[in-house]
């Protein structure tokens, strides 16, 4: 009798086991669950958006720090990034022009070129640019056409907007 007694006990802990588990895997499986993984989904898939810095890109404004900062007046002055790694930026005078290499977001220099004529109107967005620009190591992009190029220097950075091509 008591060998019955503990067949029936042991059963009774299986049925338990097998309840709990059945009741735990039906609720893996209900319609909430699976609209959590499409968030999911739709939350990754958003946040794999990759935007290209190649292309014509006009400079909105340069700042130094909270005090100082510059916005060229014309629509002179820009980069060009290159599909070859390579850049131009003109300042409505003179150029540079030199290579660069982006990985994720962070963004290196390579060696540079500068013309340096004398054009008095233009030289405060050029002096600035030239201060500002080998600090620059991450390129966060607000969407597909505006950039911010951040400094390792805090409050320092160029705000780029991208040049609508033209139809």
């Amino acid at each position: 009798m008591f060998n019955l007694y503990k067949t029936q006990l042991k059963m009774k802990q299986i049925l338990t086991v097998v309840a709990a588990t059945a009741l735990t895997l039906s609720s893996c499986g209900s319609k909430n669950n699976s609209q959590s993984a499409d968030t999911v989904n739709d939350t990754i898939a958003e946040a794999e958006v990759v935007y290209s810095l190649l292309g014509k890109w006009n400079i909105e404004n340069i700042v130094v720090n909270d005090a100082v900062s510059v916005r060229p007046d014309s629509i002179d002055a820009y980069f060009d990034f290159k599909n070859d790694s390579a850049y131009v930026v003109a300042t409505g005078c003179n150029s540079i022009q030199g290579g660069y290499a982006l990985v994720g977001d962070s963004i290196k220099w390579g060696n540079s070129l500068k013309t340096t004529m004398l054009c008095p109107d233009n030289m405060a967005v050029e002096d600035i640019l030239t201060q500002v620009l080998p600090n620059v190591v991450v390129v966060d992009f607000e969407n597909d056409t505006v950039a911010r190029l951040n400094t390792s220097v805090p409050n320092q950075y160029i705000v780029l907007s991208k040049e609508q091509s033209k139809q």
